[in-house]
């Protein structure tokens, strides 16, 4: 397998689809989307990854040594709070993954905040073709990590 955090590979630069596995955790407390972006995630092209879903930031945390690329966090959890003032918590816990908040009500405020919390990106739900996430995804294991602000 190569390794998808180099710039020499990642991608097929022929076919410009996926040339590496990425291990992805998706917390989710709605079933039906927890569902739907693991089918997304590992149906991208016929890309096989590996998706893991939590139905909350502290099903995720209780793992013990966490190792995902990428952690795609739903922004209103079942308990209703936001989940914006869990990301310094999840970068904590997970250094090495990007992290792309998933929501449904895009705004510049809620990105800015997600950002300078330690976000890589936000996507809106349904906003994004299959192969646009796997973009996003890969971008967030590759730079996410890089680009975040510092935990202090």
């Amino acid at each position: 397998m190569s390794d998808f955090r180099s710039f020499e590979s990642g991608l097929d630069d022929n076919l410009f689809t996926p040339n590496a596995q990425l291990k992805v955790a998706v917390i989710e407390d709605d079933p039906v989307d927890a569902f739907l972006m693991k089918i997304l995630v590992k149906e991208i092209g016929g890309w096989l990854g590996e998706v893991e879903c939590f139905a909350s930031v502290d099903a995720l945390l209780a793992v013990e040594a966490p190792a995902f690329d990428v952690i795609v966090l739903d922004r209103m959890l079942g308990d209703g709070s936001l989940s914006e003032g869990r990301i310094r918590e999840l970068r904590a816990a997970c250094p090495q993954a990007g992290l792309v908040m998933h929501t449904s009500a895009l705004t510049p405020s809620l990105r800015a905040c997600a950002i300078q919390e330690g976000a890589f990106a936000v996507m809106e739900k349904g906003s994004l073709e299959p192969e646009e996430v796997w973009l996003l995804l890969q971008s967030a294991a590759v730079l996410g990590p890089k680009l975040a602000r510092p935990l202090s």
